[in-house]
């Protein structure tokens, strides 16, 4: 796991690498009601609801075609990565007809990690990715 890691203009919370493939994790600490779809992302304000753009899925779909193509060239292979939005903060998080990976607690990542049955990468291309992302990392 590695923590601050900036590829191109996005700073990733945590990034996962193991033989199942790359998870890229990233936090939002809002403290507000969300409200999830795939067309709108809305936080609950003392004034009503406000819509937030850029969706932040749409960026998190964005981030990850990304990550895919720069570790497709620094590994020579196709790598599976696989994207979260975590929100752990928030009292109420409503996700409707949303396919990606959002959720209130890290569990979902165990639970996609567990349910992801093929190891695909060997131990060389998985130090090679660390290498890779730890060069990257970004110290707060």
């Amino acid at each position: 796991m590695i923590e601050h890691v900036q590829l191109g203009d996005d700073v990733l919370d945590y990034v996962l690498v193991g033989p199942k493939g790359v998870f890229l994790v990233r936090i939002n600490l809002t403290t507000s009601a969300v409200h999830m779809t795939n067309r709108d992302c809305r936080l609950e304000t003392p004034l009503g609801w406000k819509n937030i753009y850029p969706h932040p899925m749409e960026e998190l779909e964005r981030m990850t075609k990304h990550v895919r193509s720069v570790l497709k060239k620094q590994c020579g292979q196709a790598v599976p990565v696989t994207s979260f939005l975590i929100f752990p903060e928030t009292p109420r998080l409503k996700v409707e007809r949303i396919k990606a990976n959002c959720a209130e607690t890290f569990d979902v990542i165990d639970d996609v990690i567990t349910k992801t049955k093929l190891e695909l990468l060997s131990e060389a291309t998985i130090k090679h990715i660390a290498y890779y992302c730890s060069e990257r990392q970004v110290h707060k």
